[in-house]
């Protein structure tokens, strides 16, 4: 590790479980290890993590040695942390292309950690008196709380935690702090002698199947954030004119255009290398940057040049996400909106970030009574913000939810589709017959089965004089002879070629793949001749 990252360190923490577990499973005991564990660890951390872990080991006692147990849960402390607060890291082993590495961070304001529990700064993992409580007792606190299981923090259930983390115990949905031991003892099967046969025992459970149907009926006043839009005319450089609708954003620190409005305006693009870090960490990589022109629909004198990343994504939601109904709001009425149809919803093709909301930005500001927007006024026009509390409606929900057991599934997809009411002809309850009774196994381990032949035997030559079983080949005894007599011409012509025909034919008869037929079985009709080649 060159450098702090949580994924790094994640990596070489799993690594370390995954071998040690390993060790385990081959009853080898790795408790005495722990010196050898932290020493080859400690090696491959960067200086930044090396200087945590000797202030994390030795910040109570100095004399006694830290243990794989201290390590690992540091370890997990520290990049748990990190992923809380990631940024991206400097890359200094481009030395091919001097290419410059942006990261921009769009709204995602920072906040200061505080211990819902101590009310310290720290998270809730590191609460001593949070880690030193019960097992059930922590996961009484979490459920109360309402917090997340999987990363401690409230506002959200662990279905919508954007986090990767996980248990480094069992890799579950829920934070190692939460994880519960089972303890289980093996039961001894007996063992049967039976060579070459193995049995497969399938325990079956009774499907669980939960059907839910749940109707819901309440009143309840709406409150919808209104974020600040505006329609912008954007010119390229061949005076190209076309109009987009824009967010404005105070929480970006980069302006950005969709790949649409891009192609629409034939921008000329530049390479750029560099990532856009949003809300939950979530990281969209950018490639191309343009320049374009912004005016205002109001005031065509206003010009503003801006640089803006091309995403490739969709930038944004429809805004807003529903259709506000509009309302008597009497301190906003008559202004020049930058957005007259800020209440519908609208698809977003620029976002202008802070940097060019400082330039547009203009000192009146007009706010109304609680639950109205704001206006703010900019060169743009003037733009609608704020919470706004709609009417009172009537809202009706019907849930229903079905719930099928994962093993019924599993077991659909492991399960070999027979039909159990196929029915056999006679023919194949012969060749099962002659399957189960004849199947063997030779020293090599090779499986030996008879051919399933049928119990008649097939009139095939001249001299047949049935109709029901006459050889589809017609006469097999007249062809083979004709082509006998065809290699015999060719074997006046060539001793050669009948020197080895002869070597051929007395070696199949020494390996007893060919016999002479008897004199009293030459004329019978169960034969068919075979042509030689």
């Amino acid at each position: 590790m060159t450098s702090q990252s949580a994924a790094q360190l994640k990596g070489l923490l799993d690594t370390t479980i995954e071998c040690l577990n390993n060790l385990e499973n081959l009853k080898i005991t790795a408790d005495s290890w722990d010196h050898v564990i932290i020493f080859l660890l400690v090696q491959k951390f960067d200086p930044e993590t090396h200087k945590g872990w000797e202030e994390y080991a030795y910040k109570e006692d100095s004399e006694a040695l830290p243990t794989w147990s201290e390590l690992r849960n540091f370890m997990e402390s520290k990049f748990r942390t990190l992923e809380l607060v990631t940024g991206i890291p400097a890359n200094n082993n481009t030395k091919e292309r001097q290419v410059k590495e942006r990261s921009y961070h769009v709204a995602n304001p920072s906040t200061e950690k505080i211990c819902i529990m101590c009310k310290e700064n720290h998270t809730l993992s590191h609460c001593k008196k949070f880690v030193e409580m019960k097992l059930s007792e922590r996961t009484d606190y979490v459920k109360n709380k309402h917090l997340c299981f999987n990363c401690l923090a409230p506002g959200h259930s662990v279905k919508r935690c954007k986090l990767p983390v996980s248990c480094q115990k069992c890799r579950r949905r829920h934070h190692s702090l939460l994880h519960e031991t089972k303890n289980t003892e093996p039961t001894a099967t007996p063992s049967t002698s039976q060579p070459l046969a193995s049995q497969h025992v399938v325990e079956e459970k009774e499907a669980v199947q939960v059907n839910t149907v749940i109707a819901s009926h309440h009143t309840n006043k709406h409150g919808t954030a209104l974020l600040a839009t505006a329609v912008v005319e954007a010119t390229n450089a061949e005076g190209q004119v076309i109009s987009l609708r824009a967010l404005i954003d105070q929480g970006s620190q980069a302006t950005f255009i969709s790949e649409k409005a891009t192609q629409l305006l034939k921008l000329k693009r530049q390479p750029v290398k560099g990532s856009v870090l949003g809300v939950g960490s979530l990281r969209t990589e950018l490639k191309h940057v343009v320049q374009l022109n912004i005016r205002s629909q109001w005031d065509y004198k206003y010009n503003l040049p801006i640089q803006a990343y091309v995403m490739s994504k969709q930038l944004t939601t429809k805004i807003p996400t529903k259709t506000i109904v509009k309302q008597p709001w009497p301190h906003i009425d008559g202004l020049n909106l930058a957005d007259p149809s800020y209440l519908t919803p609208g698809s977003v093709d620029l976002l202008l970030g802070v940097k060019v909301y400082a330039q547009i930005i203009q000192p009146d500001l007009i706010k109304g009574p609680p639950g109205t927007p704001t206006a703010q006024k900019t060169n743009l026009g003037w733009i609608i913000f704020g919470d706004i509390v709609e009417k009172p409606q009537n809202d009706t929900y019907l849930v229903m939810h079905h719930q099928i057991d994962a093993d019924e599934i599993l077991k659909s997809i492991w399960e070999i589709e027979i039909d159990k009411n196929r029915h056999l002809t006679k023919e194949d309850k012969i060749c099962e017959d002659i399957y189960e009774k004849t199947t063997t196994r030779n020293s090599e381990g090779r499986y030996i089965v008879k051919l399933p032949f049928k119990t008649y035997s097939p009139q095939l030559n001249e001299t047949s004089t049935s109709t029901s079983l006459q050889s589809p080949e017609g006469n097999t005894k007249e062809i083979a002879k004709q082509r006998f007599l065809l290699l015999e011409r060719k074997f006046r012509k060539s001793s050669d070629l009948k020197k080895e025909y002869t070597k051929v034919i007395n070696d199949y008869i020494d390996q007893g793949h060919m016999e002479k037929i008897p004199e009293g079985e030459k004329e019978k009709d169960q034969y068919t001749y075979l042509t030689t080649p």
